[in-house]
C-alpha cells in the first residue's frame, strides 16, 4: 500500500509541478500579447455605459481632456463660435498623427478657418479608439452633446465590420470589442462553481484551454463562414438603424449630422476582391454597408479615398499617418460645406443678438 501511495504522491507532485510551469509559461506569454490589446493599453481606462474611455493627459501634442476626447477645447462654447466634432473610431482620432493639429480634426479646423476667414470655429476630436457605433450614440448623449457641437461629422465602418465577427458567439451585432470577456453577470455566476473557483487559480492556463476548444468548435475569430448572405443583410439592417439613431438623436439636440464610411486598406470599391488580404465575407458585407449609405440624406463614401496611395497606410488595416490625415479632412471638407453655410450665419446672427 505504502508504494502506491508513494507512487500517487509523486504523480501528483510531477503533475502540480507540470500546471505550475504552463501557468508560469501562458502568464509570460499573454503578458506580451495583451501589451498590444486596446481593452489594456496604458491609456485606456474603464468608463460606465461605454466600457472604457481614454486618460486624461497634459501632453501639448497629444492631449486627451476629461471625457477621453483628444481636445483642449472646454466645455463651455464661447458665444458666436460654430463647433465641429469629429466622432468616430481611432481613424477619426488619428491615433498616428504626430501633433494634434496634424489630426483630421486639427487639419479640418485649418481648412474651415481658411474657407470662413473672420469666423470662430473649433473642430473637436472626437474620436474614440474602438468605439463602435452603438458606443459613439451612448457617449454623444453622456458626455459630446454637452460640448454643443453645431455639426457632427461620424468616421466609422471598421469597427462594426470587425465586430460582426467577435461577437457572433453571443449573437450580438452591435457589442464593443472584446466583450465576451467582460461578462459581469455570467462571470459572477461562474465564480462560485468548481471551474470558476479552479480558474481562479489557473486562469492563464484555463484562457489557453478555452482558445483550443474555440478553435475545435471552429468559432475562432477569423472564421467568417458565418457571414452568408442572410447575415450580411440582418448586420447590415442593424448597421443602417445605429446610423439612423444617431443621426435622429443629434438633429434632435439642434444639430446637423453628416456621415461618412471610411476606406479600408483591402477593400477596393472598384474592384472589391482584388487587393491582397481582401476576405469575400466582409467585403460583401462592406458592399452592404455602402448600399446602406445611399439611402441617407447626409451620409457619403470615403472607402475610394485611397485607392492608389495605399502607401500612406501606416498598417494593414485602416491607420493612415499626417498625409492620410490630410486627404481625410479636405474630402471631408468638400461634403460639409454647404451644412456649414448654411448655419454658420445662423450661429453668427445668435452671438449679435446676444449682445444687443
Amino acid at each position: 500500500m505504502r508504494p502506491l501511495l508513494q507512487l500517487a504522491s509523486i504523480n501528483l507532485l510531477v503533475f502540480v509541478g507540470l500546471v505550475a510551469t504552463f501557468e508560469i509559461v501562458a502568464t509570460i506569454a499573454f503578458a506580451f500579447k495583451d501589451t498590444e490589446d486596446l481593452r489594456l493599453a496604458q491609456d485606456t481606462i474603464d468608463s460606465p455605459y461605454v466600457y472604457f474611455s481614454f486618460r486624461a493627459q497634459t501632453d501639448p501634442h497629444h492631449p486627451v481632456n476629461a471625457d477621453g476626447m483628444a481636445t483642449t477645447y472646454p466645455l463651455e462654447k464661447a458665444a458666436g463660435s460654430y463647433r465641429v466634432a469629429v466622432l468616430g473610431g481611432s481613424t477619426a482620432r488619428s491615433s498616428f498623427a504626430t501633433d494634434k493639429t496634424t489630426t483630421i480634426a486639427g487639419v479640418l479646423e485649418r481648412l474651415l478657418r481658411e474657407r470662413f476667414p473672420g469666423k470662430q470655429i473649433e473642430v473637436i476630436n472626437a474620436g474614440m479608439s474602438g468605439y463602435v457605433l452603438e458606443q459613439e450614440f451612448i457617449f454623444y448623449q453622456l458626455s459630446l452633446s454637452k460640448y454643443r457641437p453645431d455639426l457632427v461629422i461620424g468616421l466609422d465602418g471598421y469597427n462594426d465590420l470587425m465586430a460582426v465577427s467577435l461577437n457572433r458567439r453571443n449573437g450580438s451585432l452591435i457589442g464593443p470589442q472584446n466583450y465576451l470577456q467582460f461578462q459581469v453577470i455570467q462571470d459572477g455566476k461562474t465564480r462560485g462553481t468548481w471551474v470558476g473557483r479552479l480558474s481562479a487559480l489557473i486562469p492563464n492556463s484555463v484562457r489557453v484551454v478555452q482558445y483550443i476548444r474555440r478553435v475545435l468548435s471552429g468559432r475562432e475569430n477569423y472564421d467568417y463562414s458565418f457571414l452568408d448572405e442572410s447575415y450580411v443583410q440582418k448586420a447590415a439592417a442593424r448597421y443602417s438603424e445605429l446610423i439612423s439613431d444617431l443621426h435622429g438623436f443629434v438633429e434632435q439636440r439642434g444639430a446637423t449630422y453628416v456621415a461618412f464610411l471610411q476606406p479600408i486598406r483591402w477593400y477596393d470599391p472598384l474592384e472589391p476582391m482584388k487587393p491582397a488580404g481582401a476576405i469575400p465575407e466582409l467585403v460583401k458585407l462592406y458592399q452592404a454597408y455602402e448600399q446602406v449609405m445611399h439611402s441617407f440624406p447626409r451620409a457619403y463614401l470615403l472607402t475610394g479615398l485611397l485607392r492608389g496611395k495605399e502607401e500612406l497606410y501606416v498598417d494593414s488595416a485602416v491607420h493612415v499617418g499626417d498625409q492620410g490625415n490630410e486627404l481625410f479632412a479636405r474630402a471631408i471638407l468638400e461634403r460639409i460645406i454647404p451644412f456649414v453655410e448654411a448655419t454658420i450665419d445662423r450661429i453668427e446672427s445668435r452671438k449679435g443678438s446676444s449682445q444687443g
